[in-house]
């Protein structure tokens, strides 16, 4: 299944920091893993709360624009795909803000696909650093 299309309306929603276009490419319940712990989003609306976060973040590290690197899939017929790639979120200028590796379970439905998962290989790592440098442009400018 070519899944390139997905992703990139998908990443066409999170520049426009779309939240309920972004709700739409996922289904419930999600499992989220990360390096350190598995959680399983139940519902729609806890989805919705934690998809706004995502884009909050975004908006509030600069990001102007994302870009899609290393995009690959695997999966076997009938089955879910696995698409990984590293999102690359760009500020106004150009500058890449971080380079975030995840791979999502992909699963095909009647009018295209749904994400059934999402592996976070190392989001809450690559976040910290943004957090931190804007924590310090935000005191010194105090």
């Amino acid at each position: 299944m070519a899944l390139e299309a997905f992703f990139e309306d998908y990443r066409r929603a999170l520049v426009r920091g779309d939240v309920a276009a972004i709700l739409r490419a996922y289904r419930t319940p999600l499992p989220v893993v990360r390096p350190d712990r598995v959680r399983t989003v139940e519902t729609v609306e806890e989805l919705r709360e934690e998809l706004a976060k995502i884009v909050d973040f975004h908006r509030w590290s600069g990001m102007a624009d994302l870009l899609i690197d290393g995009y690959r899939e695997d999966g076997f017929p009938e089955g879910l795909t696995l698409v990984s790639l590293t999102w690359r979120p760009l500020d106004a200028d150009g500058a890449e803000i971080a380079r975030i590796d995840v791979t999502y379970a992909v699963r095909p439905v009647r009018d295209g696909a749904r994400i059934a998962a999402v592996v976070a290989h190392n989001e809450e790592r690559r976040r910290q650093p943004i957090i931190r440098e804007a924590l310090s442009a935000m005191e010194g400018a105090g």
